[in-house]
């Protein structure tokens, strides 16, 4: 291989930083109320520029994610034998 190659564009590598700061982000605050707005603050961009960069390198929104892991923390919740739908529901945002 040839100079710089495989070694990854600095562009690649802070849109995955951004990426992976705005994924930290999602997964510690998913239960409360966020948007566009806090996600992107995460990851210290703005926030259109967040979800183009986000949507370009999951292949879904924003809003797609935090509701993926919301649905699949209330399909852990009611796993559990005394499970309230009612109850999971409001726990899981």
């Amino acid at each position: 291989t040839g100079p710089g190659q495989g070694a990854g564009n600095p562009f690649d590598q802070q849109s995955s930083r951004n990426v992976g700061r705005m994924c930290d982000f999602i997964a510690e605050n998913f239960l409360y109320d966020i948007d566009c707005v806090n996600i992107a603050a995460a990851a210290d961009i703005h926030p259109k520029y967040a979800m183009s960069l986000f949507k370009k390198s999951t292949g879904m929104t924003l809003n797609e994610y935090v509701n993926l892991l919301r649905l699949s923390y209330a399909q852990a919740l009611l796993m559990h034998e005394d499970a309230n739908v009612l109850k999971v529901a409001m726990d899981s945002g």
